[in-house]
């Protein structure tokens, strides 16, 4: 159960960095802002994964009455919820990245 909670904080920092990589790829400021607000939603979703991971134990362990399955049912549609959005936003960055073109007037690539 302890790995589970590296876990959250391993995928938090991975999405906040993929937000500020991304911050950095337009000038808009409501680009900017969007995702600087994903980076921190990012840790919003490993705190919540707390409640989830002791809902996930309990009825594990049998314990099926309420409030685990809501607790579950409401953790695991906002997750999936901010992780579809910070998929939209990294495709959208990924995009600005490839299709700008570099100083050299070539088209720049993802980790160049």
């Amino acid at each position: 159960m302890g790995l589970d909670y590296f876990w959250g904080f391993l995928y938090a920092n991975s999405m906040a960095l993929a937000c500020v990589w991304a911050s950095r790829l337009s000038d808009a400021p409501v680009w900017r802002a969007g995702t600087v607000l994903l980076a921190w939603l990012s840790w919003v979703v490993a705190v919540l994964d707390v409640p989830e991971n002791i809902a996930y134990y309990q009825m594990v362990r049998g314990v099926n009455r309420s409030p685990y399955p809501e607790v579950l049912a409401a953790r695991v549609t906002i997750r999936s919820g901010i992780f579809m959005v910070f998929l939209a936003m990294l495709s959208v960055a990924v995009f600005l990245r490839t299709t700008r073109p570099n100083e050299h007037g070539g088209k720049q690539g993802v980790f160049r």
